[in-house]
């Protein structure tokens, strides 16, 4: 995993901090900027889709594997810190029907809401 230096605003103080690959960061830092050269690519397990957006909270993680592995859902697990980790698009929309949730940047083959 990348490494970058940054000060954090809120102790004023330098910190080393990883850069996750697999997340689209379009910051202002050049190494955080991690734009494909043609389109998007693909959701797949050596390339996951990291979201933060539907995360939920660390305490939570255990049972919602739980709940997603019941469900049939194998492409989809949730990480300690509580961020979700997509595998296939399938994975991805089954789990965002399975939660009732909303995405309005969706594109062909991903799952909106209703």
């Amino acid at each position: 995993m990348r490494t970058r230096t940054q000060r954090n605003w809120l102790t004023g103080k330098q910190e080393t901090v990883e850069i996750e690959t697999g997340v689209f960061h379009y910051g202002k830092h050049k190494e955080d900027q991690a734009v494909p050269t043609k389109g998007i690519p693909a959701i797949t397990p050596t390339n996951p889709l990291v979201s933060t957006a539907i995360a939920v909270i660390p305490s939570q993680v255990k049972s919602m594997n739980k709940a997603v592995r019941e469900a049939g859902i194998t492409d989809v697990h949730y990480r300690k810190d509580g961020k979700a980790v997509f595998e296939s698009n399938s994975g991805r929309n089954k789990e965002m029907i399975r939660r009732d949730k909303f995405d309005g940047d969706a594109g062909y083959s991903q799952h909106a809401g209703s």
